[in-house]
């Protein structure tokens, strides 16, 4: 079994739900802190400054929402929710706060594993890829792409993208002109199949909130299409 050591906040007010968590993460290694509200749960990650934040959005005097918002002003590291619904609404105002990804209670032992190390695998090859060099350049329609760095200029302006996000353009500039299934996208970007139909909205959010970045009009996309029953297809041309 993988041991890690990474960072991480568990931000919980059910006692049961730290002690699921807690255990699970220390077993594979995880250095793990257990707060039960948003200001406690800040003070910690000012003082730890942990690698990922696990959220409930049901908080002791406050909310998960909030807290995610105040960690986002001051920091880019990955922040995982939980949720008690699986509705669109829940998971637009997951990302619209900042979250890089949710999960819907119950939690599933593999699921939340591979969800984390997703995460954090993420955030690790975001920081590397800027010191890689040379970098490859590419120019599609008025978006200039500069791989390695992770660098995104639209009509000369930068572009600031999530984890998720650049790893979903990634992932479709190198299918170019190929559709993509839902579930091809999330073994890809998330690295796990879904296990429920609701779990393959969290595609339909990302590439909402990408297209609102790299295209023209996002309500009359040109480079990333819809393809009906079927997914995604990224057009170069």
């Amino acid at each position: 079994m993988p041991v890690y050591n990474e960072k991480i906040l568990i931000v919980d007010s059910d006692p049961e739900t730290q002690l699921f968590l807690k255990q699970e993460l220390t077993r594979l290694g995880y250095q793990v802190f257990l707060q039960l509200n948003s200001k406690n749960g800040m003070l910690c990650f000012t003082k730890e400054r942990p690698d990922l934040i696990i959220v409930d959005v049901v908080l002791e005097k406050s909310d998960g929402y909030s807290l995610c918002q105040e960690i986002r002003k001051i920091s880019s590291k990955p922040i995982l929710l939980f949720t008690a619904a699986a509705n669109i609404s829940d998971s637009l105002m997951a990302f619209e706060v900042g979250a890089n990804d949710y999960i819907v209670k119950p939690v599933f032992k593999k699921e939340f594993q591979v969800r984390i190390r997703t995460l954090l695998d993420n955030s690790f090859q975001r920081k590397t890829n800027f010191l890689q060099k040379p970098s490859k350049i590419l120019k599609i329609q008025n978006l200039i792409i500069e791989i390695d760095k992770q660098l995104i200029l639209k009509s000369d302006r930068k572009i600031e993208l999530t984890s998720i996000e650049y790893s979903l353009l990634k992932l479709f500039i190198e299918n170019s002109e190929k559709v993509l299934s839902r579930t091809t996208i999330m073994e890809n970007v998330w690295g796990y199949k879904p296990q429920r139909s609701g779990d393959t909205r969290i595609v339909d959010v990302n590439v909402s909130r990408l297209r609102s970045k790299i295209e023209e009009k996002c309500t009359n996309p040109n480079l990333i299409l819809t393809v009906r029953s079927l997914g995604y297809i990224f057009r170069t041309g």
